[in-house]
């Protein structure tokens, strides 16, 4: 049974990965082609590291291609990459070749439930901490390794919970923290961990195979897309088309922008669906690199903030919002976008990271401004994602009671990974 499930992450999944999967899905699901849908999971597994459900759908695929063996080594990856459903496993068709191999099969369900016990030296250790409850989000900040997150203390910077989680935990009067896929919350008292599903995925399951009109109240000017973003209507004017923003005005039909590459001059430019530059630019840019696109099916997802990588013919390189507006035309090589997970609000507060003299820094708004500027000088070897905290009181039915108010970004100087703040104070684990 291929499963589409929602895929919360840390890092900003790459456009490419996210097209070889779905491609792969709808091969196994729609067509029955599972060895050309495994063939498609290898293409996007070489380009990042793979999820974990996503793994699990190959072996899927692996298993009904004939290939056992593929699908017990794809089956190991997905459990040791966070898959943790075992009720799903046992009663799944696509499984039932890997369940005849009991012993095998039953090394797999083993080694599922050691890992699902992963978590209870991080309850032990947050209780023998008796931190107050009010208190937390000022003693407690994420730490980062081996490839998983825990907990520590700010003033002596020693462990709490190990680093068994799979994204930076958030602290206020509870605990936040996803394990093996799934949420819980921490009391912060006793330890105890009980699933929590948030009111607000961070990502919505794949529509496959169904027209989606994004301005469904102007069709009549709107651009029309399939599910894959690809362009329907006004192709014979672009060689290059992505939906990257919308916008909703009381009364008002919801407001369409692309990034197209125009034809014939193959210059890039940012246009609405009549085909109108937007206000300030004319379409005379040599590349625009999006740093995150608005959904194609789900109008509530609009991000927040937004922003544009732009070059010109004469080299300027900046940053392009939609307002028309260029920021930091001088000074980076490169810039790409830091996304985080959990947050409710659609979009949340941006970063990006981005690059000078192969260092990287992070630029961003500060809050109640409008301009993108520098926060961290470039001087890391790499910056691939950020943590965060919470403070102030939880209530699970309040989605703006977990958003961010703290960030941690996870950074690497040669071989040593850990974490800084905004001001850039470093939080490394003492060992």
């Amino acid at each position: 049974m291929m499963l589409f499930l929602a895929a919360a992450t840390l890092p900003a999944q790459s456009t490419n990965y996210n097209d070889l999967v779905r491609q792969a899905e709808r091969l196994h699901v729609n067509e029955r082609n599972y060895t050309g849908a495994l063939a498609k999971f290898r293409e996007a597994f070489a380009l990042q590291p793979p999820f974990a459900k996503d793994l699990y759908n190959a072996a899927c695929s692996a298993t009904l291609s004939g290939n056992v063996d593929q699908g017990f080594e794809l089956l190991k990856q997905a459990i040791e990459s966070g898959w943790s459903d075992e009720i799903t496993m046992k009663m799944d068709r696509d499984m039932k070749s890997l369940r005849a191999k009991t012993a095998r099969w039953d090394e797999m369900i083993a080694l599922m439930r050691k890992k699902a016990e992963e978590i209870k030296p991080a309850q032990e250790g947050l209780k023998a901490a008796k931190i107050p409850e009010d208190q937390a989000q000022k003693i407690l900040v994420p730490f980062f390794a081996n490839g998983r997150w825990g907990a520590m203390r700010r003033d002596n910077q020693t462990q709490v919970m190990p680093a068994v989680f799979d994204l930076p935990p958030f602290f206020g009067n509870v605990g936040l923290a996803r394990f093996r896929g799934e949420w819980y919350q921490l009391d912060i008292a006793s330890g105890a961990a009980n699933r929590y599903f948030p009111p607000t995925p961070s990502e919505s399951s794949p529509i496959f195979d169904r027209p989606v009109v994004p301005n469904a109240q102007s069709p009549v000017k709107g651009f029309v897309v399939d599910s894959t973003g690809r362009l329907k209507d006004h192709a014979d004017q672009y060689a290059e088309f992505r939906l990257v923003k919308y916008t909703k005005s009381e009364g008002a039909p919801v407001q369409f922008w692309a990034v197209v590459k125009l034809k014939p001059t193959g210059n890039w430019g940012v246009v609405n669906a009549a085909g109108d530059p937007l206000p300030g630019t004319h379409s005379d840019f040599a590349s625009l690199t999006i740093c995150e696109p608005a959904s194609l099916i789900f109008v509530d997802e609009a991000p927040s903030e937004q922003v544009l990588v732009y070059q010109k013919a004469n080299g300027e390189r900046g940053l392009l919002d939609f307002a028309g507006k260029t920021h930091l035309v001088k000074g980076f090589d490169s810039a790409k976008l830091l996304r985080f997970d959990m947050s409710a609000k659609p979009g949340g507060r941006a970063f990006l990271k981005f690059s000078k003299s192969n260092k990287w820094g992070i630029i961003g708004r500060k809050p109640g401004s409008k301009e993108w500027v520098v926060l961290i000088a470039p001087r890391f070897s790499d910056v691939s994602g950020y943590g965060y905290g919470f403070s102030g009181f939880f209530d699970e039915n309040n989605p703006e009671s977990y958003q961010p108010q703290e960030y941690f970004f996870r950074v690497r100087e040669g071989n040593e990974e850990y974490c800084v703040d905004l001001q850039g104070k470093a939080f490394r684990l003492k060992r």
